[in-house]
């Protein structure tokens, strides 16, 4: 079965009280085995005392509806106003289109891996690393950034620097790196 529950954002939040929320909303589908979460399970908790742990993450599906899923603590990164204009704009360009909001959270993961990793500023990585951007960006790929580079959020616990849509083009430079993670064919490597 899959269990749809209604909530906003990223928030601490209480088990228990899902749980129970999944028990009362559930539809019939398949539910994934990630959505079985232990009971005794505290709420999330600052970044700095979860980095590496997995913690569950309320995924906007359309309106108000949500679905758990897994997500990792990472590290943060800041940025200028500036920065986090361009790089939300980049998010929206690669993936703002995405009906799956881990396919944001990877492509803003990359962004800042490819920053962390090299040493580079925002404006280094998009320029040498081929990305794209929007003149705007909507309140997802926002929220994706702010997720990421804010509060540390990973979709993967490796540190993936590329993808590309192996639906749309093939790559081998892409190939000859570890595949990470593959979503509909949004292919992430490390």
């Amino acid at each position: 079965m899959t269990a749809i529950l209604t909530a906003k954002l990223i928030e601490p939040i209480n088990v228990g009280e899902i749980l129970e929320r999944l028990k009362n909303t559930v539809q019939t589908a398949e539910m994934p085995a990630f959505v079985d979460i232990p009971e005794d399970e505290p709420p999330l908790a600052p970044v700095s005392e979860h980095v590496g742990e997995v913690r569950y993450f309320y995924d906007e599906i359309k309106d108000d509806d949500f679905i758990a899923k897994p997500f990792y603590y990472g590290y943060s990164y800041e940025l200028t106003d500036e920065e986090r204009d361009l790089v939300e704009r980049t998010v929206m360009h690669e993936a703002g289109w995405c009906p799956d909001y881990r396919l944001l959270i990877l492509t803003a993961q990359c962004f800042r891996n490819d920053c962390e990793l090299n040493g580079w500023r925002p404006s280094e990585a998009f320029n040498k690393c081929g990305y794209a951007a929007m003149e705007y960006a909507n309140p997802r790929a926002i929220k994706a950034v702010r997720e990421v580079f804010d509060k540390g959020v990973e979709c993967v616990p490796e540190k993936i620097f590329c993808y590309y849509n192996s639906t749309l083009v093939s790559s081998s430079y892409h190939e000859n790196n570890r595949l990470a993670i593959d979503i509909d064919g949004n292919r992430f490597f490390y």
